[in-house]
């Protein structure tokens, strides 16, 4: 899977990215189990650690992502998120600009509802995309790989 990297020594920059954990900051509270999907280099830890919350944060992305220095009660798990299941449940999850990176996103969403007890906070481009090349060669350069409904995701899985 392929999707656009946020690095290291910048991603205090990008106010958009951050605004998306301030807001679910709002609906999340202490001691909640949050799974961050595609988590990146785990920036969403520390928004959330720096919002006050003292939460267990689990977040998935591709083993070779590096990640920050980690706030307590934090973990990053490898995950190909094209074919991976939960094994466990999480008060909430968060999946901001993911879905679009993709080529099946309906397993993801469906897994992510089934294991989230109290809230998903889903975020992907405001408008729908048209490709000219392949979702293969998409991947191979970094680009989105599927295509955007209004439908909810429990919708688009049948």
């Amino acid at each position: 899977m392929s999707w656009e990297r946020i690095p290291t020594d910048v991603w205090r920059t990008q106010t958009g990215h951050i605004d998306r954990y301030r807001l679910a900051a709002r609906y999340i509270t202490d001691g909640d189990h949050v799974l961050d999907a595609a988590c990146g280099i785990a920036y969403g830890a520390t928004v959330l650690h720096e919002e006050g919350l003292d939460v267990i944060y689990t977040g998935l992305d591709r083993p070779d992502t590096p990640t920050l220095e980690l706030p307590p009660k934090a973990v990053v798990r490898a995950a190909d998120l094209n074919t991976w299941r939960a094994d466990e449940t999480y008060d909430v999850a968060l999946c901001f600009e993911t879905l679009e990176h993709i080529e099946n996103p309906a397993p993801l969403a469906n897994d992510l509802t089934d294991a989230t007890r109290d809230l998903i906070v889903v975020s992907v481009p405001p408008v729908p995309h048209r490709h000219k090349k392949p979702p293969r060669e998409r991947r191979k350069e970094g680009g989105r790989v599927g295509e955007h409904s209004r439908a909810r995701p429990k919708e688009r899985a049948h």
